[in-house]
């Protein structure tokens, strides 16, 4: 270990150390060394010692050891790298597909959980929790862009080039779908309408591909104080939807909501030689986070229609992709039930 990397380690173990002693229940002290005692072969032994020390919640332990104890990135062969666009309300369920295609001896019941806990009074995320248990270091070394799950656009500042240029997997939806998912989610807690709401989001997709915003739902959430509305951004911008169709012609995948067996079957067929994963396991045609209908507002959700324009031209050079996909890797009913691919 290098001595920059050393005196790294050993000011974010001092940040950890002070953010889990403030907010680590006493009853979650005796798991940590139940965790570094599992996991303690991918550490320096000099670092393991020094986070003995630190009180914290093993599904927290794993993210924070996980920064301190890295070493130099060694990204995996591009052919075998995934960057997942994670676009809000497209199904976070299509991790696992990822997961299990970049590693297919993750165990069978391994999921993406819908109840992931809470720590220090606020509700983990799924793709945080799903990390917490299967570490990129020990599962998928050198192979995921970006935070896994996160909602992170092709931004400049993201990272995703020159290393995940050609290698981006994406699950896109219908916009109108999605844009009632999305009011029913987030945006019915400070939208008065669904038209209000829409206006707003629109352009979410392509804006995500040209990186003309940070994050995917900057538009979508409903800020609860000042700060959290000056990190939320949406200043009026044009949507380049000519940029957002060329980018996509340049990704590795592409699949679509309304398609989702058939999509994970394409998955399977078109990367799984390249990965060794060229059959699904049931669980990834469960449905992590269904959404709940029934507490939004007055109006009828599944009457409502979007206007974006610059998403619909996006949505129509998916589908074009997609089926163009399906019939060049020849993907049938048949074959996808011979890979285990099948909601049959």
């Amino acid at each position: 270990m290098t001595h920059t990397s050393g005196h790294n380690s050993l000011v974010l173990l001092g940040v950890a150390t002070v953010f889990c002693a403030a907010h680590t229940p006493l009853s979650a002290l005796g798991l940590v060394r139940e965790l570094l005692e599992a996991d303690r072969p991918t550490w320096h032994a000099s670092e393991a010692s020094l986070v003995h020390r630190v009180a914290c919640a093993p599904q927290w332990m794993s993210l924070i050891l996980a920064a301190t104890t890295a070493q130099p990135r060694v990204l995996a062969p591009l052919s075998h790298r995934i960057g997942w666009m994670h676009m809000p309300k497209t199904g976070t369920s299509f991790g696992l597909s990822l997961a299990r295609l970049a590693n297919a001896s993750l165990p069978r019941d391994a999921t993406l959980r819908n109840d992931k806990g809470r720590f220090a009074g606020k509700r983990m995320t799924q793709g945080r929790d799903f990390i917490s248990r299967f570490p990129h270091q020990k599962w998928f070394q050198g192979i995921f862009w970006g935070n896994f799950a996160a909602h992170t656009t092709l931004s400049q500042r993201s990272g995703w080039s020159p290393n995940y240029v050609g290698r981006i997997f994406v699950m896109i939806r219908e916009p109108s779908s999605r844009a009632r998912s999305a009011y029913n989610h987030f945006g019915h807690h400070c939208h008065s309408n669904f038209s209000s709401f829409e206006a707003r989001m629109r352009g979410t997709a392509v804006t995500m591909i040209t990186g003309q915003r940070e994050n995917g739902l900057d538009c979508m959430i409903c800020p609860k104080t000042p700060k959290a509305a000056k990190r939320r951004s949406c200043p009026p911008l044009t949507p380049n939807a000519s940029l957002a169709v060329q980018r996509l012609g340049t990704f590795a995948f592409v699949g679509l909501v309304e398609e989702w067996a058939l999509s994970v079957c394409l998955l399977h067929t078109m990367h799984g030689p390249t990965f060794h994963s060229e059959r699904c396991e049931a669980a990834e045609f469960y449905n992590s986070r269904k959404g709940n209908y029934n507490k939004t507002s007055d109006e009828n959700i599944s009457a409502l229609s979007a206007n974006d324009p610059a998403d619909e031209a996006l949505y129509a050079a998916a589908k074009s992709r997609f089926w163009s996909d399906v019939r060049r890797y020849a993907v049938t009913p048949a074959s996808c039930r011979a890979r285990g691919c099948s909601t049959d």
